[in-house]
This record gives structure tokens, C-alpha cells and sequence, in this order.
């Protein structure tokens, strides 16, 4: 007989040996763990292991690299006392807003308020500005809302300037969540600072439980580029969500989530810039934040299907261990499934009973359809990184 507990999915972040190129928001609800010091030591057993590397263009890591995508659908934003205003990135246009709110061309003049440019020949640099109040936004929203079970990663090498400050965010996970009866819009927030520090980074959570690291995750950067590498970890029902944050390649930080978002559809995206004046700091001008060589990549999820050759109902998992309430959860039905399809550097090990009970096949590629060995006889799954 079958019985339904669950497993609790086990995976650790680790840096790799070859890093390709060294690699809103105000309540925080977190609690520090004198005891926990690495990533490593959350959230492991002995059921599975899955490391997630940071080097993401490293062969056999099994990230996949969706920077093309994400650059044809990203938006700029620029905001000022009036508003949002919003367009498609269209390969870098600079785009300039005036102390009216209005849109003032491509070009600086003395009564703009905030502005964004590009330059494709120097390092892909995007240059974002708050030259004076009310300016107070300019960013980059990455358009792919990523949901429960995704896997996502963000790298960029950032630079400020002297004028950079504190309230000013330079990356964040956007997704609300609900803290003491409020919405919060965002999940984290990196947040620069050059007038402390020689220049700092900082990281501001909201509503998230067992940090591992210092909040403060970069000093004596003021004009110096660093190399910023993020990973989320959405949540699934075999672990809660998890974001890690790499400076120069070492781990700095790391956070577990404690809330799926509830901004409607439940999901997070990613944005990066120069925002926060909100109404403070008036008299700050020309607070300056470089984003250079962004890149972004997905772990893939496994797609498990009804019948042969991919077709009747479908179940995606991410990387983890799913007893069968849990696959039940995704749209899976027990003892019914014939193929599925595994990105490269992923592996499956299906089983015949609940809760990883009885083998009946490993795959590291996709199965059109399964043999009889396998067929209509799985109730548990573990999907797991190639190492």
C-alpha cells in the first residue's frame, strides 16, 4: 500500500572552480542563525543532493543561458513625481525625463530629472541616472515572471558612483508578499551606498528567515567594478525558496523565503538599475549605478507526460524529490505517465512506490516513450543536478 509523506528536497549552492567572468521594501522580517555557516548546512539530507553551481556558462552546470530573450523583452523605466513612464528596451536607446515627468529626448539637458543609456561597445554597459529630484527611478524590468519551482540566475558588473545613496536600489527580486497584514512589493533588494564604506552594497529582505551571511555584502567599491552574481530558488512543497548572492565570485549571502508571492499570479521577476529617491533626499543629484555584461539563465524543468511521444496531461518539476501528493499537486496522476522530457544536465529517478520506494528508472534525456518496466508505474520522483 502507498502511503503519501513528505520528503523534504535537499540542495546546497556551491562556487564553482572556473567562474566565466569572476563569476518596494522597507520591513525586514529575518532572523540570523549564529549556527548556520554555509549554504551548504541548510536544508540538506541524505535523500538528495543537488549542487547548483554559480559558474553558469560552465559546460555540464545545466543552466541554460536565455540573455537573448531576455534582452528583446525587457522594459526601461523612468520615474519622477508624476509617474512611471515604460517602453520597450529596443537595443539600448537612450531615453531621457525632464523635472515635468515628460520624455525629453535623447539627449542631457540642464531640467532632466532622470535618464538611461547604453552602449553596446563598452562591455554592453548600461548607464542608470538620478540627476535630481524628483528623478527617482531608472531601471530595467526583466520581463519573465518565473513561478513555483523555477530556477533563475542574474549576473552583471556593477559600478557607482560617489553619489550614490543609501535609499538607492540597484537589483531586485520583485514578487509581493503579505508581512504583519501589508503587502510588500518586493522580495529583496540590493541596495548601493557611496558615501560609506569607500562604497557598499547591501542586501534588504523582507519577509524571509535564516540569513547566512553579512547583510553587508561588498565594501571599497566606490568606481570599481564588481562582478554580482544572484540565484533564486522558488519555492516548491518539498522546500521553501531560497536566493544566494555571489560578489567576485564568493558566496556572501544567502536567504530562505518564507512567503509565495501574492501579487496575483504568484510569481517574481528580476529588475536592476537606479531607484528609490521617493521623495527623500531632495537634495541628492547625479547618483550614477553601471550594470555591464548582464546576463541571465534558467534551470530548466523536467516535463513528465501522460501518453507516448509527449501528449495527453503534463507535470514540470524542477529539481527535487516529489512524493506523489506533491506530483499530484503539479497535475500528475498516479501510475499513468509514459514519457517525459529531461533537459541536459538534469537527471530523474522515477520509482514504483511513494516516497522513493523501489527504482524502476534513471534518465538523463528524453524517453518518447517508457519501456514496460517503467510504464504507468510511477509514484515518486527524484530530479536531480548532473554533476
Amino acid at each position: 500500500m502507498k502511503n503519501n509523506s513528505n520528503s523534504i528536497l535537499s540542495f546546497s549552492v556551491k562556487k564553482a572552480s572556473l567562474l566565466i567572468i569572476a563569476a518596494s521594501t522597507l520591513v525586514v522580517a529575518c532572523k540570523k542563525d549564529t549556527k548556520e555557516t554555509s549554504v551548504e548546512q541548510l536544508n540538506t539530507n541524505e535523500g538528495s543532493k543537488n549542487a547548483i553551481t554559480v559558474a553558469a556558462a560552465e559546460n555540464g552546470s545545466g543552466w541554460s543561458e536565455i540573455t537573448s530573450t531576455i534582452e528583446a523583452n525587457q522594459r526601461v523605466h523612468l520615474e519622477d513625481g508624476n509617474g512611471v513612464e515604460t517602453r520597450t528596451w529596443n537595443n539600448g536607446d537612450a531615453w531621457y525625463m525632464n523635472v515635468s515627468g515628460s520624455t525629453s529626448g535623447t539627449s542631457y539637458g540642464s531640467n532632466n530629472a532622470a535618464s538611461y543609456t547604453y552602449s553596446a561597445s563598452n562591455n554592453k554597459r548600461n548607464t542608470f541616472t538620478l540627476h535630481k529630484a524628483p528623478g527617482n527611478r531608472s531601471e530595467i524590468r526583466i520581463q519573465d515572471n518565473y513561478d513555483t519551482g523555477d530556477i533563475r540566475q542574474f549576473e552583471g558588473i556593477i559600478t557607482i558612483n560617489n553619489n550614490v545613496f543609501a535609499n538607492n536600489a540597484v537589483f531586485q527580486i520583485w514578487g509581493g508578499i503579505i508581512i504583519s497584514g501589508a503587502q510588500r512589493a518586493t522580495l529583496l533588494q540590493i541596495r548601493g551606498d557611496g558615501a560609506v564604506n569607500g562604497g557598499q552594497l547591501r542586501v534588504v529582505p523582507n519577509g524571509v528567515t535564516n540569513e547566512v551571511g553579512s547583510r553587508t555584502i561588498a565594501t571599497n567599491i566606490l568606481n570599481t567594478p564588481t562582478t554580482i552574481n544572484v540565484v533564486h530558488f522558488q519555492e516548491i512543497a518539498s522546500r521553501p525558496g531560497r536566493i544566494v548572492i555571489y560578489v567576485n565570485g564568493d558566496e556572501k549571502y544567502s536567504c530562505e523565503e518564507n512567503q509565495v508571492p501574492t501579487n496575483g499570479d504568484g510569481t517574481n521577476y528580476m529588475k536592476y538599475g537606479n531607484y528609490g529617491r521617493e521623495d527623500e533626499d531632495a537634495n541628492k543629484t547625479n547618483s550614477v549605478v553601471t550594470w555591464s555584461n548582464v546576463r541571465y539563465w534558467e534551470i530548466p524543468k523536467v516535463t513528465v507526460r501522460q501518453g507516448c511521444n509527449y501528449t495527453g496531461w503534463s507535470a514540470s518539476l524542477s529539481v527535487g524529490d516529489y512524493t506523489l501528493s506533491q506530483l499530484q499537486a503539479l497535475g500528475f496522476v498516479n501510475d499513468d505517465a509514459s514519457s517525459i522530457r529531461v533537459p541536459s544536465g538534469l537527471r530523474v529517478r522515477v520509482y514504483a512506490n511513494n516516497n522513493f520506494d523501489t527504482l524502476i528508472g534513471t534518465f538523463t534525456s528524453d524517453q518518447s516513450c517508457f519501456s514496460s518496466s517503467v510504464n504507468d508505474r510511477i509514484s515518486s520522483i527524484r530530479v536531480e543536478q548532473v554533476q
